[in-house]
């Protein structure tokens, strides 16, 4: 009696890129991993604020609102990260700066945008985005929150 045997490989060939989908250049082919670059926030421009709050008084008694945006994870119960304070806004587009060192990931993130007084801080605007789904121009991501305000979430790719 003869025995007949087939051998049946598979052939699968290997693809390089970038296979951690946080990443800006994710590749969703590639099954080896190979330089794989990050968006890093850099600074984040507010326009369109609101001139008084939502009952027609202003946010502070003498001038405009010092603006400060908390942010983070939607995972997160509270805001991991926040910006330095632009003092006193009253028109045109204000520009804030997170710590350095904040690398976004693929998920979504929460902000708010908050009148930052030293006693209380009032909520201005807020709202979420994907910081590693869409750009724009500039490296940035552009949001409109709650009450009109715009935001252009600027970033670094490293």
């Amino acid at each position: 009696m003869t025995l007949a045997t087939t051998t049946i490989y598979s052939c699968k060939k290997d693809k390089s890129g970038c296979t951690d989908s946080n990443a800006d250049n994710f590749d969703s082919g590639a099954n080896q991993n190979s330089g794989c670059r990050y968006r890093y926030a850099s600074n984040i421009d507010i326009d369109n604020v609101p001139a008084n709050k939502p009952d027609g008084s202003k946010w502070d008694d003498s001038d405009g609102p010092d603006l400060r945006i908390n942010f983070g994870k939607s995972s997160s119960s509270g805001f991991d990260y926040s910006t330095d304070v632009s003092d006193n806004y009253s028109t045109g587009v204000a520009t804030v700066h997170p710590n350095s060192g904040i690398r976004f990931s693929n998920e979504t993130w929460k902000f708010q945008l908050v009148d930052g007084d030293l006693l209380s801080s009032e909520i201005i605007s807020e709202g979420t985005f994907n910081p590693v789904k869409g750009s724009g121009p500039e490296n940035s991501i552009a949001v409109t929150g709650t009450n009109g305000a715009t935001f252009k979430f600027k970033y670094t790719i490293q």
